[in-house]
């Protein structure tokens, strides 16, 4: 996996490369007009679609189970389908489920063997219809359910709920388990929803990082709204005994009032569990989806012009590592490259011109409600794909499979190295509403310019490292201070019994000139420990109130990581629980995020640096039993070396190291020195 616009994304940079940067409110709506683009319209009718009925009070809900290892290892589909079941029951409410893609299921009598459609009863299912197995990561399987589902219980209303893991834009959704595990592209999704016949009135994921600026276009000429979530989501998901009772209760609400429901009630569940911190959950209004796209092309062909540009180039491309971003995005979780739409906008408000307003306004506009705990306040309800890193091919597949903007493509195209592959075609959604019809505006993406590039080869970056005559260490800029994106620091520990370095983190707390010429370190002698136990740790996300952290561990012998949460108002951090990361050959994100329990042995994961081969290695040192509370606090280090070093990525995503400052601590005071003098 290549990284390119950061080594490490630690969205810490505000505190040495910008001024504030965060979500927006209401009040801070702008009112620069939307950009528009000519859609292309045909008679309803003639398509054969059903418009939903909004005012209407009968649902269909039908929701497509594709179990995979949750159900498998945890049993999550069936603990939801039991909270279905203990739902109130009414007759304008059908609850719908289609089973599949797993090896076992916990609820007794549902076979992985088939395909099978359960119909919700009071305290109960019922099997209403079998089907040979068949592959649930395919858009015919998906169509041929809804197709009978719509054509079986006729209704008003219908929603469409997909359960299971997401990965994204360029990932998808549903992982089969028994079909090697293909999965669903946005572009499949999108052919399943129109084989239904019907506009949906909702379309839901119980599923992490679905809500998507990508997804949503490819939904919007087959519903009304969509209700995903940014973040990660607990492997326990939505409340559906909460948003199921309060539907009975008014089955004519729409398909706004339902996803805010769901998400209250979502939120609530996490709250109970203790995972609320990073929880997100946001309704879409996809009639706006049109003019959101049309805006985000406008200011992606701005952002195109940035590439032959330093001195816009070098702003932009620090927003795009500040905005806050969804998953992980680390090299111990893996890379989703999911980014928050607004805030990347807000992050570059200093060198866009009012094409962010126009982009900020109908974003404001496309998502009516949302949620988000205190470690997700910069969320604004709809990411975008942004190749923070690259994995092979997952440019092409983003080009090919759920682009909006061309000329968001041609802006990729002149920051990366890489080519949009030939033959490629943008679909633009149309919503369908009266008379305009579910269908896709295309455009090749040949009939947009290319972008000018920088030549990298025409750029250096040179800088010194010394010691101030007050003990600071300054990184003092030479030459090419405009193409600097970032500047952190790393921390090693020297450990003299396996005679290696310790890899300890990173992280941005650095200061700097107004000139960005000269940096020099904030160093206190401080470093995190947890239970006592050193740790390694790097900072994934920064705003005025809090900073995300994950630390790499072992839970009972399992790799996983450890999020934590600093608060800055109180100095306190939060233990929010273990996360498993990005699964590296699907992309699917896990969806358990689960909180320590007593009698868990976390022992802690190191990289580190053999000082005689120069060899790489990871190993485990420390460690304890969980036993009440987890205590997370900065600590003074112990007696030892240390080493202390800059590393800078450049526009370019070109990374370079400093020479190592040697901190030596000795009763809690250090002395330091430059290793190489």
């Amino acid at each position: 996996m290549k990284k390119f616009l950061a080594l490490l994304l630690a969205a810490t940079l505000a505190l040495t490369l910008f001024a504030g940067c965060g979500g927006a409110t209401e009040n801070e709506t702008p009112t620069a007009p939307v950009a528009e683009t000519p859609i292309q319209t045909a008679s309803v009718e003639a398509e054969g679609i059903q418009l939903s009925n909004p005012g209407g009070d009968t649902w269909t809900i039908l929701v497509y189970l594709c179990g995979t290892d949750l159900e498998t290892n945890g049993g999550y589909a069936s603990i939801n389908v039991q909270e279905m079941a203990l739902a109130a029951q009414s007759d304008k409410v059908n609850v719908i489920f289609e089973t599949g893609g797993t090896q076992q299921w916990a609820i007794e009598g549902i076979d992985p063997a088939q395909i099978q459609r359960w119909k919700v009863v009071p305290e109960n299912i019922e099997l209403v219809d079998s089907q040979p197995l068949s592959n649930m990561g395919e858009a015919e399987t998906l169509g041929d359910f809804l197709k009978w589902g719509v054509e079986t219980y006729p209704a008003d209303k219908y929603m469409c709920l997909m359960w299971d893991h997401g990965g994204g834009s360029v990932a998808g959704i549903a992982v089969d388990e028994l079909h090697g595990g293909d999965m669903l592209n946005l572009k499949e999704l999108s052919e399943g929803l129109s084989m239904a016949g019907v506009q949906f009135e909702l379309v839901g994921f119980d599923a992490c990082l679905m809500s998507t600026m990508e997804t949503a276009a490819a939904l919007t000429p087959y519903a009304r709204y969509m209700v995903a979530s940014q973040e990660l989501e607990p492997g326990t998901g939505w409340d559906y005994t909460a948003w199921l009772n309060a539907l009975v209760a008014d089955p004519t609400a729409d398909g706004l009032a339902v996803g805010t429901t769901i998400c209250d009630s979502f939120y609530a569940k996490c709250a109970a569990g203790g995972t609320e911190s990073l929880a997100t959950l946001a309704v879409t209004d996809l009639s706006q989806i049109p003019a959101l796209t049309s805006a985000f092309n406008a200011m992606a062909a701005e952002m195109k012009g940035f590439t032959s540009e330093t001195e816009k180039l070098q702003p932009l491309t620090q927003a795009i590592v500040r905005a806050e971003n969804y998953g992980g995005n680390n090299d111990s979780e893996g890379y989703t490259n999911m980014v928050d739409l607004g805030d990347l906008t807000l992050c570059s408000e200093g060198v866009l011109s009012d094409t962010g307003d126009a982009l900020l306004e109908a974003l404001f506009a496309a998502v009516p409600y949302h949620v988000a705990g205190e470690g997700r306040q910069r969320s604004n309800g709809l990411s975008i794909y942004v190749p923070l890193a690259v994995a092979e091919g997952e440019l092409d597949n983003y080009a090919m499979l759920a682009a909006t903007s061309g000329e968001y493509l041609r802006f990729l195209e002149g920051l990366y190295d890489w080519t949009i592959p030939e033959g490629v075609v943008i679909s633009q959604p149309v919503f369908a509403d009266g008379e305009q019809a579910p269908s896709m505006e295309q455009t090749s993406v040949d009939d947009v310019e290319a972008a000018q590039a920088l030549n990298a080869e025409e750029f250096a970056l040179a800088f010194t490292t010394s010691l101030t005559e007050e003990g600071s260490i300054l990184l003092d800029m030479t030459e090419g201070a405009d193409i600097i994106s970032t500047v952190a620091f790393n921390l090693y520990y020297q450990d003299d019994d396996s005679n290696s370095l310790w890899y300890l983190g990173s992280d941005f707390d650095i200061n700097q000139n107004d000139e960005g010429t000269q940096y020099w370190d904030n160093y206190r002698n401080v470093w995190t420990i947890i239970n006592d136990n050193l740790c390694m740790m790097v900072a994934l996300g920064f705003t005025d109130a809090y900073i995300l952290y994950t630390v790499p561990v072992q839970v009972n012998g399992s790799p996983t990581n450890l999020r934590m949460l600093y608060h800055r108002d109180t100095g306190a951090y939060e233990v929010i629980g273990t996360w498993d990361g990005i699964d590296s050959e699907s992309g699917m994100s896990s969806r358990d995020v689960r909180k320590l329990q007593d009698g868990d042995l976390v022992e802690f994961v190191f990289d580190a640096c053999d000082l005689t081969t120069g060899e790489d290695a990871s190993f485990v040192s420390g460690g304890f039993t969980v036993s009440g509370a987890v205590v997370a606090e900065e600590a003074t280090l112990f007696d030892g070396v240390y080493y202390y070093q800059y590393e800078i990525t450049d526009i370019f995503g070109n990374v370079y190291q400093s020479d190592f400052a040697v901190l030596e601590s000795i009763n809690g005071e250090i002395v330091v020195e430059m290793a190489n003098q």
